[in-house]
């Protein structure tokens, strides 16, 4: 077996502990997380268009593209700079 092969079950194994045991360490009270993926892809387009977090924000609440790019319906709003 590859080293890249190696690399690739090692990370199927740690994804799938983290999304099993994900739901357990789930609080009950408050709002529910935004998905991983789609803060990443907001991180992603702030460091591409070399804006601010404040910024992107603003931008995804306008674009109608960006709200496509990230999964958002169109009356959803982007989530909020601070947990970014």
């Amino acid at each position: 077996m590859s080293f890249y092969e190696r690399l690739i079950v090692a990370f199927n194994i740690t994804k799938n502990l983290l999304f099993t045991h994900r739901f357990s360490l789930q609080c009950h009270s408050g709002s529910p997380a935004y998905k991983p993926g789609m803060m990443l892809k907001m991180l992603f387009l702030s460091y591409l268009f070399n804006i601010s977090e404040r910024e992107i924000e603003r931008v995804v609440n306008d674009s109608i593209s960006m709200k496509v790019f990230l999964n958002l319906s169109l009356d959803e709003k982007a989530p909020d700079h601070s947990g970014l």
